[in-house]
Parts: structure tokens; sequence; C-alpha cells
């Protein structure tokens, strides 16, 4: 179902299929039942006793619950995708699918009469309680980064994870079922009442464990609970078949229940905060930057990157001509939001789905403080969206992780439509894209779904980065265009434009430059060949698959992105005679901006020579882009002491590459005839 029918016939179709294949099956199984009794009789008037309905109510609870705490430890063991939801059915399905034939027939567990032969309810409660003691060390003491460590993010090994935690417990819980089962039938009541008892306890533990326990207790604590009431359940048998589990309570709080606070790379965490969903902390490296985490895998930002939080607002917000109202979709650690309290008079709105991620938002309130005039939403933000239309002149899609479960919806055709018709007229949108967590496949689909919905628009990037690159589709409700003034129009406060130099946007070619071609036009929109619908959730299992698998690599992405490179009179600039030398200038700037892009993905794959070659094209390309010039001078710089020939030849050539810049003619200087160290 979930890689074959729902990626390929969508939601629907597949709730049509599955509903034929119920009904012939119960058709199926009402001739079969007819057959093997004439009369239809059920088994008999008798009724189920109360201890024994009790009690498959506690194991309907008890069993479920664990799965709930299991799911809820995957997702902080990094396996938070569709695909940790489908395994975790996998294993308990078939687990209690064997345990009830295994034990089938074999041994009875009678209530009232305290007989348990074979102690058969020993050997369950032990398997439940092993897998538990593993579950509950592991997640209690910070050991998921040792289990998510290399191929532990791997899908097969995720699968294994899943078998040893749930398999044990999972066999032991179909085995008593089916004893109890047995024995309601045994007794006249029959096997509905007893289904009806277990699953009425199914029911309650959602609410019970996963709203009740989990974010009260932590998951450590909470599978103590749980193996406590296994082991009351056992003593209503026989007190020495609760030892096992009532012993294992004890070592959970003794393995699992002293929690560091730190980890091995030195930091320590500040604040956590376990929610109904997920876990969510923030956490502190040595070097005092601080970050946010959501179930220990998945980053929010942190304030090592608040040069590009803040330019995820600042770079929509300036091709605007004169915003009043912004949104924004994803909150994270507020730095992107609140940076756009640096435009006056500017109504910001930031919807977050999570109250925990809000809460912590205090922790980052010194990097970027609150403005005056922002209401952050505690809300869905597909749903914010369509309750806001015609509202807002700029919304901005934060970076979402597209493999993480629930986040395909916010790459959808629909959803994009529904934020077109939250902006105003001559309103733009900006989706942020994190091309090193997408393939070519995926980040061409997210682009024929943007293009359908915004016609002609834009695609930028966000800064020069090869390990983390992102880029921003643009799209607006009119024709997007800029000439040369663009910016000092936009951009009249001096306090502003003194902000937006320190995020490197402090004029029109900063800005301009990161222009990288239209949507339509972009060398991936021809590898999507399928468009991602709330029908057909295509990302939702691509993406972690690959991921999963590691199929793919965005160094790749990024040199793609890099070789497309339109001329000087492509894109949406002013076409009188007199921006030519301006266009030609950004033209230039792209060229730069492109071959330092690719002297970082030669640098990171150990090319150093191609890596000094693309930055000195950079450096010959223009004069406005001041990248190359600042890498290769560095490196200069760095090796003054130790190989100061070496350091003389690379000064030499920025002079060549470069003359109109003193820095390194001054450095050259200052060497000497005989080298020197300046």
């Amino acid at each position: 179902t979930l890689l074959l029918l729902q990626p390929w016939l969508g939601y629907l179709a597949t709730f049509r299929c599955l509903s034929a294949c119920l009904l012939v099956s119960a058709l199926g199984y009402g001739r079969w039942w007819m057959r093997v009794s004439p009369g239809g009789a059920s088994g008999g008037p008798g009724r189920l006793r109360p201890r024994l309905a009790l009690s498959l109510f506690a194991s309907g609870l008890l069993g479920l619950g664990y799965e709930v705490v299991l799911v809820r430890a995957l997702s902080e063991l990094g396996i938070g995708t569709v695909f940790s939801h489908a395994l975790t059915l996998l294993v308990w399905l078939g687990g209690t699918a064997a345990g009830a034939a295994f034990w089938r027939g074999r041994t009875t567990v009678r209530i009232g009469a305290n007989l348990i032969p074979g102690g058969p309810l020993g050997w369950i409660l032990g398997g439940v309680t092993v897998a538990g003691i593993l579950l509950a060390a592991v997640a209690g003491s910070g050991g998921w980064a040792v289990v998510d460590a290399g191929e532990g993010r791997r899908l097969l090994s995720g699968l294994g994870w899943i078998a040893v935690l749930a398999g044990p417990a999972t066999f032991g819980m179909g085995g008593l079922f089916s004893a109890w089962a047995e024995q309601a039938a045994d007794e006249g009541a029959g096997i509905g009442p007893a289904m009806a008892w277990n699953t009425l306890g199914c029911a309650v533990a959602p609410l019970a464990v996963g709203i009740g326990l989990l974010p009260r207790l932590g998951i450590p604590a909470a599978v103590a609970v749980l193996l406590a009431g296994y082991g009351l359940l056992g003593g209503a048998f026989r007190r020495w078949a609760a030892v096992g589990s009532l012993a294992g309570v004890g070592l959970i709080w003794a393995a699992g229940g002293a929690d560091p606070g730190s980890r091995a790379d030195g930091a320590r965490r500040i604040e956590v905060r376990r929610g109904v969903s997920e876990t969510v902390a923030v956490w502190e490296g040595p070097d005092g930057n601080r970050v946010l985490v959501v179930n220990g895998r998945y980053t929010m930002g942190g304030t090592a990157s608040t040069n590009g939080a803040i330019r995820q607002a600042q770079i929509p917000l300036l091709l605007h001509p004169s915003p009043q109202s912004v949104l924004f979709l994803g909150l994270g650690t507020g730095i992107t939001a609140a940076s756009a309290g640096w435009h006056d008079g500017l109504a910001i709105d930031a919807v977050e789905i999570s109250p925990d991620i809000a809460a912590l938002r205090r922790h980052f309130e010194d990097v970027m403080p609150d403005p005056a005039d922002w209401r952050v939403w505690i809300a869905d933000a597909r749903r914010r969206v369509r309750a806001s239309p015609g509202r807002y002149d700029v919304v901005v899609g934060d970076l979402f992780h597209p493999g993480r479960d629930g986040a395909a919806g916010l790459f959808t055709r629909e959803h994009f439509a529904a934020i077109r018709s939250a902006l105003r007229p001559g309103g733009l949108a900006c989706q942020w894209l994190p091309v090193y967590q997408l393939d070519a496949g995926s980040l061409g689909g997210i682009v024929r779904a943007w293009e359908s919905v915004f016609p002609g628009s834009q695609v930028w990037w966000l800064r020069w980065n090869a390990e983390v690159p992102v880029i921003g589709l643009v799209g607006a409700t009119g024709a997007l265009r800029f000439d040369p003034g663009w910016f000092d129009r936009r951009v009249v406060d001096g306090g502003l434009r003194t902000r937006l130099r320190s995020v490197g946007l402090g004029d029109g070619f900063h800005l301009m430059g990161g222009w990288l071609g239209e949507a339509r036009g972009l060398p991936q929109a021809a590898l999507g060949e399928w468009l991602p619908t709330d029908d057909r959730p295509w990302l939702a299992v691509r993406v972690p698959w690959l991921v999963g698998l590691g199929g793919y690599t965005h160094r790749t992405q990024v040199l793609e992105l890099a070789g497309h490179s339109p001329g000087a009179d492509a894109g949406p600039w002013d076409r009188s005679p007199g921006g030519a030398s301006w266009r030609d200038r950004l033209a230039a700037y792209r060229m730069a901006r492109d071959a330092y892009l690719r002297g970082l993905v030669a640098d990171a794959s150990g090319d150093r020579a191609g890596a000094r070659a693309a930055f000195l094209a950079s450096v010959r390309a223009s004069a406005d882009f001041p990248s190359g010039y600042s890498q290769l001078l560095s490196r200069a710089v760095a090796r003054l002491r130790d190989d100061p020939a070496g350091a003389r030849r690379l000064l030499e050539e920025l002079v060549a590459a470069r003359p109109g810049q003193p820095v390194a003619e001054e450095l050259l200087r200052r060497m000497g005839p005989a080298g020197g160290t300046p």
C-alpha cells in the first residue's frame, strides 16, 4: 500500500481498492461461516465473566500503549517518516499473529482457577520486560545517538531495531490474547465479546498513553508504568509471574531514568519539552551556539545559521515593492520571522504547529528580539493559509524537512494554490527548498507544482553554499520586474540598509545577484515527470526512501544549478536601453557566483586544483562578487608561515585576476622580494 498503491493510485483510489478487498473478505468469511455453522449459532448463551473481560481490556490497553511508546521512541531514533509507521505495523501485526498462532491450542490461562500450565504468562511477561528494558534504557540514557550512527538511519536497519524492540513483546501479547479468547469461547461467551473488550482497551490506549503518560513522564517512565501494569495483570494469576515485569521497572529507572543532559561533542541541553507528538530541545555547543532540535534529529535552526535565517525573510520582502503584511509558515527559532521587524509598519504573522517549538523561542530572543507588531499562531500551516484569503502581501514558506512525516503536504499543488489565494493583489510568495534533502526528481516535482500555480515564477539562491544549498521559489499574482533603481527605492531607511549589509544584502547587486532563473527553465524541472498533490503523496514516500538508502548527492544538484546561467537579457529585468550596463554587470555577477559554487563543490570533493581554478575564474568574472577573492585571500594568508612561496604564487594570481583589488597587492608588498611573513 505504501510503496505502490498510494503513490501510483492516490489516496482515494487506494481507499476504494482496500474497501473492495474488505467487502470480498467479509463475503467470503460469511459463506465459510454459514457452511461450518448452518444454524448460525455463535457459541451458546454464556456471558463473559467480569474478571476475564477486565483482563482482555487491560491486555489491549497495555499492548497498544506499548506500540504508542514505541512509535514515539522511533521518531526520536530518527525514523520519523511514513516508513517508521509502516515498519512498526509490519512487526506489530506479524508478531501478534505469530504469537497467537504459536500459543493456539497449546495451553490455557485460566482466570479464577489460577491454572497456568507450562508457565506461558511468565514467558509472555519476560518477553515484554526484556524489550521494554532495552527500549527504555536506550531512550532514557541518550543512547539514540549510538543507535542512529552510520547505517542506523537506513530502512533495513530501522526494521531490525523495530523487530528487536517490539518482536518479543508482540509475540507474547498475541499469545496472551489467543489464550484468553479461547477461554472465552470455551465458557460459551464467544470470540466476539472477547474481541470487543480487547478492542476497547486498544481504543483507550492512544489517549491514556500518548496524551496522558508520554508528555508528562517521558519514554522510560511510560514503559515502566506499562510493565508495572503487566506485572499487576500477572499477579492476578501467580505472584511469581509478576516478578519479571516489576523487577524490570526498577531496572528501567536505574538504566534509563538518568538523563545526562549532555552529548559526546560537549554540547549541553538547556531545556527540553516533551509534547504529545514530539520532543523539542535546545542545545548549546562548546562554542556558545544554540540549536533547536526536534526528536533528537531534525534541526529547526540555530544561532550559527542566523545569517541564512534572516535572508529567508529579507529576500522575499525586498522583492515586494511595499509590503504591509507578511505570513511565515513555520516558526522554528523565530529568527527568520522576527527579522521582518526590521521593516517599519509591517504586520507579521507566524504559524507554528508545535506549541513546544513556540515555547522555546525565548532562547533565541537575544539574537533577534520579538517585533512589536507580530503574532504567533499555534495551528497547522495548511489550515491557516486556507483561513486567510486575500490577507497578506507576502507569504514565506520555511525550510521544511521533506522526509519528515506530514511535511510532504506542504509541497503539494493544492497547498501552493491556497498560498496564492492568501495573497492580496500584487502579492508575492516564496517557498524555500532544502536542495541538500531532495533528489533531482523530487525537486523537479515541487518546481512543477509551484509553476502550475504561479506561472512565470522565479528561482533565487538563499546564499552561496554547496554543502547546505537552499533555493527559493518566488511567485507573484502579477509580473515580477526589476530595474537598476529598485533597491534604492525599496530601501530608503539608512538603519535598514545597515542591517541588510550585515547579512550580505547591502545593495542591489547582492540582492539581484541571487536570481537563478525561471522555474520552468531549471534542469530539474525536466526530470520531475510527476506532480505532487494531496491525493498522491509522492514526496512522503520518495524522499525518506532515498535518504534511507543514500540514493542521491546534493553536490550534483549544485553543479547542475550552477551550470544553469541565463544570459544578460534573461530574467525579470528592465529592458530599457539605459539598463543594459546594469544587466551586463548582473550577468557577470551570476557567472562569478556560479564559478564560486563550482569551486566549493570541487574543494569538498578533494579537488584542490579544480577549486583554485574555479575561484580564480570567479574573481576574473566580476568585481562586484567578492566571495571568490575572499576565499583565495584567506587561503593565501593561511599559507604565509608554512608555505610562503605558495602563498606568493596565489597572491600573484589574485593580483593578475583582479588588479583593482588592493589587498593582495599590499600583502605582496609587505612580503618583499625575499618572501617573509607580513
